[in-house]
């Protein structure tokens, strides 16, 4: 991790960290592995739906008086999600940990689940996932999840309206019933002493059950690989998700997968002058003004994906795409010096940055108590250009991964030969 955490569990096993705060405003986030990869098609949009009704009516609380209670101490709420986690935070005051742990505890607890809510909240995740897969971005990374791993960690972030509908809420509570165990939850604290936390939280949350091991990520993690081609011809560009089999956040690897990222992108720390443009991807992108290359590095519990998010007119992509992997390729054989220390650093620099950030330091947290997450500044310092040669040439024995959106008759074709 990239800032030292103090950390602490309470006699029924729920973990806690806390982290000193930059200013004096504290936050306390409950982090629940109960991520969209934990899902089943019996209940399939149950994590959307469930991080929404954090903050809904409790057996202590209405909605209406969680907010303006909130309000009137001057407590902001938040929720976050992604495939492996929900986590729900309140910012707050120093004098109002013990309101933000009797909140978070009730949400814990006593969450109700009123018919009425489910059906109001139904509607708005599927306004949710109706804006969100607007973007094409989105939606060819959602597709690109569900082609390399179909189900589990290939589950939709995003449940749509007529799904939700068609589900019970008996399948919601079910489903939190199920994962709202001891072993499956964190406490995490920003700028709390974890002395302070640790006594405001033993009898709040000592009621919450053990379940049994959690090996639903695992089981959820089976790599395939595929293509998807989407015809969209009112978009700009065309946007192309191309990724290879990653590596999960507990593996050796995970620093190696982190600074490969940085090795492919074309960001620039120059603000004017520099291109920004790496060397095999100059000529098109600096030709192609709407172009555009982002790579990443998504490492999860139990596997990941590494790969690049292109976007471009119909007469450059396939040009790019090909560059990519000629690139990706040469990486086997030949890392330079150079670019290693100076991707290593941006590596260093991101990690550090995000974590200065309280959802980031939270989501660093919960990564580490609940994912086994291990990156450190040090294990980014020790990749050499041996890890990223193994690492890529594992990758690149992998079926690739495509998602394009747009015009498909200027898709190109992944060749790794």
């Amino acid at each position: 991790m990239s800032r030292q955490f103090a950390t602490a569990i309470l006699s029924n096993g729920v973990r806690l960290a806390s982290t000193p705060a930059l200013g004096s405003a504290q936050t306390l986030s409950l982090a629940v592995r109960a991520g969209s990869v934990h899902e089943t098609v019996a209940n399939r949009g149950a994590s959307h739906l469930l991080s929404m009704f954090g903050f809904q009516s409790t057996e202590n609380r209405s909605p209406v008086n969680i907010i303006r209670e909130s309000e009137l101490q001057g407590v902001a709420l938040r929720r976050f999600r992604d495939r492996d986690l929900l986590i729900w935070s309140a910012d707050f005051l120093p004098s109002q940990l013990d309101y933000a742990a009797g909140l978070l505890a009730d949400v814990a607890h006593n969450t109700r689940f009123e018919d009425y809510e489910v059906r109001d909240l139904t509607v708005a995740a599927g306004k949710q996932t109706a804006e969100c897969l607007a973007n094409p971005s989105a939606f060819a990374m959602d597709l690109l999840h569900n082609m390399a791993f179909r189900s589990g960690y290939g589950n939709s972030l995003f449940a749509d309206q007529a799904a939700l509908s068609a589900q019970p809420l008996t399948a919601v509570k079910d489903f939190f019933k199920q994962r709202m165990t001891s072993d499956n939850v964190s406490l995490i604290g920003y700028g709390i002493d974890i002395v302070d936390l640790e006594f405001a939280l033993t009898n709040t949350f000592k009621a919450l059950p053990t379940g049994a091991e959690d090996a639903t990520a695992k089981a959820a993690a089976k790599y395939f690989g595929g293509e998807s081609y989407i015809p969209n011809l009112h978009i700009e560009e065309n946007v192309m998700a191309i990724a290879f089999e990653g590596v999960p956040l507990n593996d050796a690897r995970a620093s190696a997968s982190i600074v490969l990222e940085k090795l492919l992108s074309t960001n620039s720390p120059v603000k004017y002058g520099a291109s920004g443009i790496a060397p095999y991807t100059g000529k098109l992108v600096a030709t192609e003004p709407a172009s555009s290359l982002i790579p990443f590095s998504l490492s999860y519990a139990a596997t990941g994906l590494n790969g690049v998010l292109l976007k471009a007119p119909s007469a450059a992509i396939g040009g790019l795409a090909t560059d990519v992997v000629t690139h990706l390729k040469s990486l086997t054989g030949t890392v330079d010096a150079a670019k290693l220390t100076a991707a290593k650093n941006a590596a260093k620099m991101e990690l550090l940055t995000t974590a200065e950030s309280r959802t980031g330091a939270t989501h660093h947290a919960a990564q580490h108590l609940l994912l086994g997450s291990a990156t450190t500044l040090a294990s980014i310092d020790a990749v050499s250009a041996a890890d990223i040669q193994k690492l890529v040439t594992g990758m690149l024995k992998s079926k690739p991964t495509v998602a394009f959106v747009g015009d498909i008759s200027a898709a190109p074709q992944i060749n790794l030969n």
